[in-house]
């Protein structure tokens, strides 16, 4: 078996070919003929990028007529499944449960339940820890999982009373996030409104306010790497930001991951306290 996360000792575990049929997805048709009248929904990559991590993916763009979907010879993936990407984008680790039956495009494959040892729910929480781009391998140019190797990844089962407490706790946990995200949402929206209604858009100057570039309001300068051959220069004398720290709705910087040593800071530029960050 495969281990890819840390499990509690006291738990039994399974490899993920015991406990789940592994169903792969179809080519994407490319005559939209196959959609016209469409019943059968059809899930590509980015009705499950949409959401990232879900529990309850039932929304598809496409649907498959039935007279395509025989013709073809279409495989119906179950409700209940859990779908990922195989090919492609297997490094974002979409994760999802599939609430309809529906076809799935090739580059996500679906893994569907066959034991009474493990729960759908507690299957898609695990998944979502599991980075599987630790599994992947390059064909034609991209990278794929090979299902003989998903088949080997082990799979903690611990008893079934256990997996529905920790489902649970975790779908709370998501709704709580979800409501957050709501609110900083809207509080950003609003933020933005009152912005606008005080100042006007700055797009336009609507308000017409007296206007100077950034050289004459303060100093631009860009930041730099010290060479990597040298682990001398990287160290706990300063934090050394990077563009990641900044991808955040936040108007505060993440800490930094890396930092630079007392000599690495003589040969980095400082940007001091107070100063706006910006990505370029």
């Amino acid at each position: 078996m495969i281990r890819l996360v840390q499990t509690p000792a006291r738990w039994k575990t399974a490899s993920l070919g015991d406990v789940c049929r592994i169903q792969g997805g179809v080519p994407a048709p490319q005559d939209e003929m196959a959609f016209e009248n469409g019943e059968i929904p059809f899930v590509r990559m980015k009705d499950v990028g949409r959401h990232h991590l879900t529990n309850n993916l039932h929304e598809t763009d496409q649907r498959l007529n039935k007279a395509y979907f025989e013709s073809a010879g279409f495989e119906v993936t179950p409700r209940g499944s859990v779908l990922m990407p195989r090919s492609g984008s297997v490094g974002l680790n979409h994760r999802a449960i599939l609430t309809v039956d529906a076809v799935i495009v090739s580059h996500l494959c679906a893994l569907i339940p066959i034991s009474r040892e493990i729960s759908v729910d507690f299957l898609y929480r695990f998944l979502s820890r599991v980075d599987m781009r630790k599994l992947t391998k390059k064909t034609t140019g991209l990278d794929s999982i090979a299902f003989s190797d998903l088949r080997l990844v082990a799979v903690p089962l611990p008893p079934l009373s256990d997996q529905e407490r920790i489902a649970k706790v975790l779908d709370r946990a998501e709704a709580l996030r979800e409501t957050r995200n709501l609110a900083l949402a809207r509080l950003d929206s609003l933020l933005q409104s009152v912005f606008l209604q005080m100042f006007g858009d700055p797009t336009t100057n609507s308000k017409k306010w007296t206007r100077k570039t950034m050289g004459e309001i303060g100093e631009v300068i860009t930041g730099n790497t010290p060479p990597r051959s040298n682990g001398s220069l990287y160290g706990t004398a300063i934090e050394w930001i990077k563009s990641d720290n900044l991808n955040t709705p936040n108007h505060y910087l993440t800490q930094a991951e890396e930092g630079l040593s007392a000599k690495g800071k003589r040969l980095a530029r400082i940007a001091p306290q107070g100063s706006v960050l910006v990505t370029c």
